[in-house]
């Protein structure tokens, strides 16, 4: 068992922060800069599983590649839930999606990797590790400015059609470009 410190695992704190700096370095490299935006912001959700769900928080951002792929985006987050335990639990997903948008509304594929900690009373930690795929569908405003509300819709995919949802509404921070369009040419009609 790791040691804490006033109950905060430093080694666990310095994987999620290193985590989260990897994704940004990667983002940050993977795009060019004068032809992305990004957006950044913050969201709560319900994850629904049959008849059982539990309420979180989460944060995400977001990097237009309109300069590969026509409303083409892709995205990052990072949830924290609260499920109902006997005990004491801990419940979080960190994912990606990639997906294209089209006036108020998106579209996508997700992957996230999720892990469940449970300390039953007296007893030792349960870890169980989940890599999870989603169809994701969402709606989004863009409102002058900087400001984006959006409602998002994730179903997990593989067990099922209907096997587990996750809603989220939130905001986000950044502005929005209209997709390139083709380049005019160098050569004018004589």
């Amino acid at each position: 068992m790791a040691a804490t410190v006033n109950g905060i695992d430093p080694q666990r704190v310095f994987r999620r922060v290193a985590a989260v700096a990897a994704l940004v370095a990667a983002s940050v490299i993977a795009v060019s800069p004068a032809a992305a935006q990004v957006r950044a912001g913050g969201h709560m959700l319900y994850k629904n599983e049959v008849l059982n769900g539990t309420f979180g928080y989460g944060g995400r951002a977001e990097i237009d590649l309109g300069f590969l792929v026509e409303y083409m985006m892709v995205s990052g987050s990072y949830e924290r839930l609260w499920p109902e335990c006997e005990a004491e639990c801990d419940y979080w997903e960190a994912g990606g999606q990639v997906g294209v948008y089209s006036g108020v509304g998106h579209l996508g594929l997700g992957l996230s990797f999720s892990r469940f900690e449970n300390t039953a009373p007296g007893g030792l930690p349960t870890i169980e590790d989940d890599w999870i795929f989603a169809l994701i569908g969402g709606i989004r405003y863009p409102l002058k400015g900087l400001i984006t509300p959006f409602f998002e819709i994730r179903n997990e995919l593989g067990e099922g059609i209907l096997n587990s949802q996750t809603l989220s509404l939130g905001i986000l921070l950044g502005p929005y470009i209209d997709s390139p369009g083709p380049r005019a040419s160098a050569r004018r009609n004589r």
